[in-house]
C-alpha cells in the first residue's frame, strides 16, 4: 500500500494535484505506521506541499501522538467532540432518518428521549440503537417507533454503554479544515506538513 500511494504521491505532484489523505480509526495505526505518515507528509514540489492528512479515530490516538513529536508538533488542530445533548441526539435521529429517505417522524419525542438516555449522547451508540428499534419496528410491522421498542433493544443490545468516547479528528495545514458537525461524530488532532 505504502509503494502504491508514494507512486500517486509522485504522479500528484508531476500534475501539480494536491493529495488529502484521510486516515479514519487512526488510534489503530502502529508506531511505525505513523512514522511512515509522517516521512509522506514532508513530500514538497518545488512550490507547495503535495499531501495533507487528516485523521480520525477514538480519542486514544492523541495519546498515541506524543512519542512521534516529530509528527505531533506538525497537529495545528485538534478538536474532541462531545457527547450530545438530548436535543441534539433528537435531531441528530431526524437528520439521518430524513436523509435516509423518511418522509415522516418515525420515533416518537419519548423514544428518541430513550435513546438519549440509553446512549448517553454517544452517537456511534445512538447509531446502532435506533438500527435496533427500526429493526424491531419492523419486525412488529409498526409504523412507530416508541420508548418500550427502544427499552426492549436496550435489553438485548450487546453493545456495553461504556464506551470510548468518539474518535479524534487531525488536520494539517496544508488543506482546508474539513467542516464537522454533531452528526459527523468525529473528535479532532490535525498535522501540518510543514
Amino acid at each position: 500500500f505504502l509503494i502504491h500511494l508514494e507512486t500517486f504521491i509522485n504522479e500528484a505532484a508531476a500534475r501539480s494535484q494536491k493529495v488529502l489523505l484521510v486516515i479514519d480509526e487512526a488510534q489503530r495505526l502502529s508506531p511505525e505506521m505513523l512514522e511512515q505518515i509522517r516521512v509522506f507528509s514532508n513530500f514538497e514540489a518545488p512550490d507547495k506541499k503535495v499531501i495533507s492528512c487528516i485523521f480520525a479515530g477514538q480519542s486514544e490516538f492523541l495519546e498515541m501522538l506524543k512519542p512521534n513529536r516529530a509528527l505531533s508538533q506538525r497537529i495545528f488542530f485538534s478538536h474532541i467532540l462531545h457527547p450530545l445533548t438530548e436535543t441534539e441526539t433528537a435531531a441528530y435521529i431526524a437528520h439521518r432518518l430524513a436523509v435516509a429517505g423518511a418522509l415522516k417522524p418515525i420515533f416518537t419525542p419519548d423514544a428518541m428521549r430513550a435513546v438519549y438516555e440509553l446512549a448517553e449522547g454517544n452517537p456511534r451508540l445512538t447509531n446502532i440503537v435506533c438500527d435496533q428499534a427500526l429493526l424491531s419496528g419492523y419486525s412488529y410491522n409498526l409504523q412507530t417507533i416508541g420508548p418500550d421498542i427502544i427499552r426492549e433493544c436496550a435489553e438485548n443490545t450487546l453493545v456495553s454503554r461504556e464506551v470510548p468516547p468518539e474518535p479524534a479528528f487531525a488536520h494539517d495545514a496544508g488543506a482546508p479544515p474539513a467542516e464537522v458537525n454533531a452528526g459527523d461524530a468525529v473528535p479532532a488532532a490535525a498535522q501540518d506538513p510543514g
